[in-house]
């Protein structure tokens, strides 16, 4: 058996799920243990042992966490932490591609809350591949500092906490943005949660994103940028059918004015890379709305390039979205146009009528036309005997 990691909008429905799934579970004789919740009332009736014990982090830390799905939370502030132990590497012992990567797999993120900080993991790794380093391969030099100081950043992720919680309370419009970006190093995107209240309250946090480093043998930025959109309609795709709840309305923003040309285009203009992602992104966000964002007002650039835990801690941007998402009534830029003459990966398409010209062989002029039986005419060739 495997944890649940769920919720409810009510502390009534909340019940019910919490009783909804003893029963079901109890029918099958699977008892159901290590319950917990960021509300007592939610807990009312089941009994102590059978309860999640919390554990605190740290000694000095009042933070009292549980462990579910691999992510921990603390229930009392309703909060995702991430927390690295300080075992940084010394000076003396050896690092090489086997202990890196190990200390890499240890960064869990399946919503990809720090996905920068991932992606200056994954750089780091992929320049050791890069290099054609051995497993036990000690490693030297600029890329040994490199990652002596990413590992010892890490311990500013302990001072990391999400929110669990992304709507406002009596929201009456929930919409869902998303971003894209890629640089020469990495590519991604990334969704936030735009929920409105009645009053005019706006709030936006960060939902998930998704990263891919920027592969090694060197592509044009327009591809990479291109990559990112199909990172960011793939994930949409996939968010969207799991969220319950109604979303009234769906953005898709990117910084690439190339981009953002070849979407609107038909695809059999296009060259083949270019196309068949035109496809993909037109077939999976066909019914949202894809519009322009300055670069300085883009999220997903956190994603593209990475950033140290204690930078992405401090960033506004990245967990609450572009400033102009708070104001209820923003503008949306007009995309700047783009002739086709400017337009990169276009196809040279030429329209012609061929002109066939039917000369006389001289084989027929050695033909003879003779009346068949049949009324109609043949041509017979003259043989011609040699004596």
């Amino acid at each position: 058996m495997d944890d649940v990691l769920s919720g409810a909008a009510t502390l009534e429905s909340a019940k019910q799920l919490r009783n909804d799934i003893e029963s079901l579970l109890k029918k099958g004789m699977f008892p159901i243990r290590k319950w917990c919740s960021n509300d007592d009332e939610v807990l009312e009736g089941v009994p102590y042992k059978d309860r999640e014990q919390l554990v605190r982090i740290e000694e000095s830390s009042n933070n009292e966490t549980i462990r579910a799905l691999g992510i921990l939370w603390n229930p009392q502030s309703d909060q995702f932490l991430f927390w690295r132990n300080p075992e940084l590497v010394q000076l003396d012992e050896k690092v090489t591609k086997r202990s890196v990567l190990s200390h890499i797999a240890k960064l869990f993120d399946p919503l990809g809350l720090i996905s920068p900080v991932i992606v200056l993991a994954k750089s780091i790794m992929q320049q050791l591949w890069a290099n054609s380093l051995e497993w036990d391969e000690p490693i030297e030099g600029e890329l040994l500092n490199k990652w002596l100081i990413f590992q010892e950043s890490l311990m500013q992720l302990n001072a990391i906490e999400i929110p669990r919680c992304v709507v406002t309370r009596d929201a009456c419009r929930i919409e869902i943005h998303g971003f894209s970006d890629a640089s020469f190093t990495a590519y991604g995107s990334c969704l936030y949660l735009r929920s409105i209240r009645e009053d005019g309250a706006v709030s936006v946090k960060l939902l998930c994103s998704k990263s891919r480093i920027a592969p090694l043998h060197r592509s044009t930025m327009p591809r990479l940028e291109l990559c990112a959109a199909v990172t960011l309609a793939r994930l949409i795709n996939t968010v969207i059918p799991i969220l319950k709840m109604d979303v009234h309305g769906v953005k898709l923003w990117c910084d690439s004015q190339i981009v953002l040309a070849w979407i609107k285009k038909n695809p059999e203009q296009l060259q083949v890379f270019v196309r068949n992602r035109v496809v993909e992104i037109n077939k999976l966000t066909s019914v949202y709305e894809w519009n322009y964002i300055k670069s300085e007002d883009n999220p997903a650039d956190l994603v593209s390039r990475g950033c140290y835990p204690d930078c992405l801690r401090r960033s506004d941007i990245w967990w609450n979205g572009p400033m102009f998402l708070q104001d209820i009534n923003y503008m949306i830029q007009e995309t700047p146009k783009i002739y086709d003459d400017e337009l990169p990966e276009m196809r040279n398409i030429q329209v012609c009528n061929p002109t066939v010209e039917i000369e006389d062989e001289p084989i027929f002029e050695r033909c003879g036309i003779v009346k068949g039986i049949d009324g109609f005419q043949y041509k017979i060739c003259k043989r011609r005997w040699n004596t």
